[in-house]
């Protein structure tokens, strides 16, 4: 009889603990608290081209959670997440801005599945950050990229193409970028273009072609899809230098004294013109011409002149580059019809008497 009364007794106490037990754990898990707590704001979505600054870098943010999950309620399980995707697109060509961003509860995250544990933001009490941004940028050239083989008798100068239009644009880099872009010392980036092929080509060729944006640089928003330009490249006669001898030299006279003759040593020199093929060699000895000046037009009178060269076709001048003689002066004497030298005062002939 004695041992039943210990085991009812025994029974009685395991049901209390147990119900004791159990209303502890429905007081735990029903039992809600609130903290507040100091939590990171962590930006997403902020393109590699933009450079971001806000302010808080962190925020309070009230939660209600159960009472059995307070170990878990640390700053450092929960974060408010910011989404900056459209900061590229919202400063564009003016690259740099300044804002806020409205905070609220559905930027609160956690790590601790917070959801399923009723752990949930209550109230933001640091209700938006500030933020200021701009754009890694630099001013870039572009730089026309001419190959191949022109027409026979042709020739270009790759380094004389040009852009037809805007050939300095400002591009977005990357943080590897600005600082490649900052270290080499240069004002512009450049930029080249695809390659213009101008095999079997003469004349002046234009033709639009792309601009090569590499890794890490890209166009201004808006101007993504303005990626061609158009390359523009002369493609002109090879250059010759072609010598044309014994070309007659002839003086006119200022005045036209019927009286005097003119007398050239040499009489004829060699001209060395250099200029485009077909014009060089269309030359003859009577599109070439000399002037010269500054003889006394008197009998005796001797000058040896510099001979300035013309060339009579006006259609040739502009293929003729440069144009030279040898020799370069020539000895003018005047002289009478008859060719006599003046007659010079006896007196001044006569030998001195000791």
């Amino acid at each position: 009889m004695a041992q039943r009364t210990v085991v009812s007794q025994a029974v009685m106490v395991f049901a209390a603990l147990l119900c004791g037990t159990g209303v502890w754990l429905v007081v735990q898990l029903t039992e809600t608290s609130e903290v507040t707590l100091g939590v990171d704001v962590v930006p997403v979505g902020v393109d590699r081209e933009v450079v971001l600054h806000y302010e808080p870098q962190q925020v309070q943010v009230r939660f209600s959670y159960p009472a059995s999950e307070t170990l878990k309620m640390r700053s450092d399980n929960f974060f408010v997440e910011v989404d900056f995707s459209d900061l590229k697109q919202r400063i564009g060509r003016r690259l740099e801005d300044t804002g806020d961003r409205t905070l609220s509860r559905e930027m609160v995250r956690d790590t601790v599945d917070g959801r399923a544990l009723n752990i949930q933001p209550v109230d933001l009490i640091t209700p938006q950050v500030s933020w200021e941004a701009r754009l890694r940028n630099a001013p870039a050239m572009i730089r026309p990229i001419v190959t191949g083989e022109p027409a026979s008798g042709y020739t270009y100068d790759p380094d004389a193409a040009v852009i037809d239009g805007e050939e300095e644009i400002t591009v977005l880099l990357t943080e590897e970028r600005e600082e490649e872009y900052l270290d080499s010392g240069e004002h512009y980036f450049t930029l080249e273009t695809e390659p213009l092929d101008v095999s079997g080509q003469s004349g002046l060729v234009r033709e639009t072609v792309e601009v090569i944006f590499p890794e890490g640089v890209s166009p201004l928003p808006g101007e993504e899809e303005n990626r061609t330009r158009t390359v523009v490249v002369d493609i002109v006669e090879e250059t010759i230098t072609r010598t044309i001898s014994a070309v007659p030299v002839q003086y006119e006279f200022v005045y036209a004294d019927e009286g005097l003759r003119a007398e050239l040593t040499p009489a004829e020199v060699d001209v060395i013109v250099t200029g485009r093929a077909s014009a060089v060699q269309r030359l003859t000895h009577g599109d070439i011409a000399f002037s010269l000046y500054g003889v006394s037009e008197q009998p005796g009178e001797s000058r040896e002149v510099a001979l300035e060269t013309r060339i009579l076709d006006a259609g040739l001048r502009p293929q003729i580059d440069r144009v030279e003689t040898d020799p370069q002066t020539v000895l003018v004497r005047i002289l009478s019809e008859n060719g006599q030298e003046p007659e010079t005062d006896g007196e001044d002939d006569a030998p001195e008497e000791d």
